[in-house]
């Protein structure tokens, strides 16, 4: 998350507050209307954040599954060539002993 979002969330949420505790938003009409402007853009900023996180962790929880898988059919190929390697040479000690395959 980008420090410039952070760094004005911050302000603006010590511009809200410090207006509530100093009982500064109902002192006139004008301070009012900034007080709610700034408490909307604040919650807008706080959804587009909350999106952003989503998103992110959404991300990060795909490319884990991903590198699961492909652990997983990294694993399984694994098992396969080594099955193979143990099959070959079953073949290749039959051909020298010449006897019949028990495969």
């Amino acid at each position: 998350m980008d420090q410039k979002v952070l760094k004005a969330l911050v302000l603006d949420f010590g511009y809200i507050f410090g207006a509530i505790n100093q009982g500064k938003v109902f002192e006139n009409e004008s301070t009012m209307k900034e007080f709610l402007r700034k408490s909307k853009e604040f919650q807008i900023k706080l959804v587009d954040i909350s999106k952003q996180v989503e998103l992110t962790f959404l991300d990060l929880e795909h490319k884990r599954e991903q590198a699961l898988l492909e652990n997983q059919l990294q694993s399984e190929k694994e098992k396969t060539i080594q099955k193979l390697n143990e099959l070959m040479t079953e073949v290749d000690n039959q051909i020298i002993k010449k006897q019949p395959f028990n495969l």
